[in-house]
This record gives C-alpha cells, sequence and structure tokens, in this order.
C-alpha cells in the first residue's frame, strides 16, 4: 500500500475519494492508503475462496463479497479484505460500507504480510460481528486461521494448515474448506519446496 500526499483527511474526504477513484483506497485515522495490484496467486486464491464458499452458503443466511466490498472497522478506519463473508443481513452502512463481517480471508502479499498478521487483525478485532479470520500465504502452502472463542477476542484458537489434505472447518458459517481447493491453479516459486498435486 501506498500512501496519498502527506494530510489528515476526512471520513467525508474520503468517501468523495473512492467515489470518484478508479482504484480502491484504505482509510486509517486520517491517512488514505492506495491498494496494490494483485499477483496472478493472489487472484487465483482470493477466487478459490469465493467459489468453495459460494457453494456451500448458497441459499443460506450468508453472503460473500469479494474484495471491493468496504469494511467498517470503526469510524476512522476502513478497509477492503480479500473476501469477506456477512451472516443475516449485510448491513451496508454509509457509503455501501459493510458493518457486520462475520469471517474475514486475507491473502498475504509481501508488502502487507506484517500488516495483515499482526495491525490489521488487532483492528479486525474491534468489529463485534466477527468470528473467524484467516491469512492465506501465496508464496507457500500456509493457512493461518484465528478463530474467536467466547464474546470477544481476549481469547481466540489459532490453527496453523500446511498440508494440502487438510481440511478447515468454518463453523460460523457451516462450511468445510479443504487447503487444496484453496491453492487450485496456484504456481509456485520453483525455489520453494512446496507445491500441490
Amino acid at each position: 500500500m501506498s500512501s496519498l500526499p502527506n494530510r489528515k483527511y476526512t471520513v467525508d474526504e474520503y468517501f468523495e475519494l473512492e467515489r470518484t477513484s478508479e482504484i480502491r483506497h484504505e482509510y486509517h485515522n486520517g491517512e488514505i492508503y492506495a491498494m496494490a495490484g494483485a499477483s496472478k496467486n493472489h487472484i487465483r486464491i482470493a477466487k478459490n475462496i469465493m467459489k468453495r464458499v459460494d457453494d456451500q452458503i448458497e441459499g443460506g443466511e450468508c453472503e460473500s463479497f469479494i474484495s471491493d466490498m468496504r469494511v467498517r472497522v470503526n469510524d476512522l478506519r476502513y478497509v477492503y479484505p480479500d473476501v469477506v463473508v456477512a451472516c443475516g443481513e449485510a448491513d451496508m452502512g454509509r457509503n455501501e460500507t459493510l458493518t457486520n463481517p462475520t469471517v474475514v480471508f486475507e491473502v498475504l502479499s509481501d508488502s502487507t504480510d506484517g500488516y495483515d498478521q499482526n495491525k490489521k487483525f488487532e483492528h479486525y478485532q474491534k468489529i463485534p460481528t466477527l468470528t473467524d479470520y484467516l491469512l492465506i500465504d501465496q508464496q507457500r502452502v500456509h493457512i493461518k486461521y484465528h478463530q474467536r472463542e467466547g464474546d470477544t477476542w481476549s481469547q481466540y484458537r489459532t490453527v496453523i494448515y500446511t498440508n494440502p489434505t487438510d481440511t478447515i472447518s468454518i463453523a460460523s458459517i457451516a462450511c468445510t474448506l479443504t487447503v487444496a481447493d484453496l491453492y487450485k491453479w496456484v504456481v509456485f516459486d520453483p525455489l520453494s519446496c512446496d507445491k500441490i498435486e
């Protein structure tokens, strides 16, 4: 992500920029950051997530959205997850912004890896409806799944999946994903020892 000129923007200025911009921006306490383009692996993984989730939640009470769906963390923070699922009526707050996500998937890239795993996770924990946060590495077979336990994120369970035959069960959306399905069509760097058969 790259930031716009060094000045503070109001939320209204941010929404106006987003309304007319051809690229997406995240808003963090007055600062606006342009979202970088995605690699082929990133796009393939996000597409795989969306397809596998949609196949299982269709006809139910949950709905999935791809990366153009803005999510409100709080009044000073707006982000764009790679894939997000909302259950019940999707609450579209101000300016077509989802306010009640249930599950968030982020595909890691070199430029956002540390942020997605640390600060962004801290921010997501402030969303009362969010119960599950999954981070999918695009350079190797590695998925980190954070699941809230109880009413707050003060306690949460983290599971790491590195085997293509592993199965990930997301109870909040009654969905089961296999690691191999999420990495379908992904081509790893030849120097990587990981590969999906």
